[in-house]
């Protein structure tokens, strides 16, 4: 009697950009709605909803730019890359993604600095008194975290391409 081997592929985790994103999308839709319900049937409207979603969107925003960096679900320009030779088109990627990633190493420095300044002035915002340093450090977190992405991306596949490799030889 032989066994089959049932072992199921394993599952691909969504990283906790994917969680937090989805929280705040969902969170300032609740927020949105009660916004509408009370200025138009009850004649009230909150004055923090607003600044609240507002500076939700910036964490989403940044945060969602790490995570399509993770699925590849930037916008490129492929049909470039389509009319030109595999391996040209293949350097030329890497050219992007290398001036995409200095330039991600360059805004979270700068971003970064301008948070502790802003930190360091005790700024918070107008209705909700939150800090706002913590809403410029949707910045240089997102962009780290962009950082990390592309390079993690690398990483992936450089052991596909050893691993195809690996089964040629």
């Amino acid at each position: 009697m032989s066994e089959k081997n049932n072992i199921a592929p394993e599952k691909k985790r969504d990283p906790v950009e994917a969680y937090i994103t989805a929280f705040i999308l969902g969170a300032a839709t609740i927020i949105m709605t009660i916004e509408i319900i009370g200025r138009y049937i009850f004649a009230h409207s909150f004055p923090w909803s607003e600044e609240l979603v507002r500076y939700g969107f910036v964490w989403f925003t940044l945060l969602g730019a790490s995570y399509a960096v993770r699925e590849k679900g930037h916008i490129v320009v492929d049909g470039v890359l389509k009319v030109l030779p595999n391996r040209v088109a293949a350097i030329v990627e890497r050219i992007g993604e290398l001036i995409w990633l200095a330039f991600s190493v360059y805004i979270t420095y700068v971003s970064w600095r301008y948070t502790a300044f802003i930190y360091t002035a005790r700024s918070v915002s107008t209705t909700t008194k939150i800090p706002m340093a913590f809403i410029y450090a949707a910045i240089p977190v997102g962009f780290a975290l962009i950082v990390v992405r592309i390079i993690f991306g690398w990483i992936k596949e450089l052991r596909a391409y050893q691993k195809e490799r690996g089964a040629k030889i």
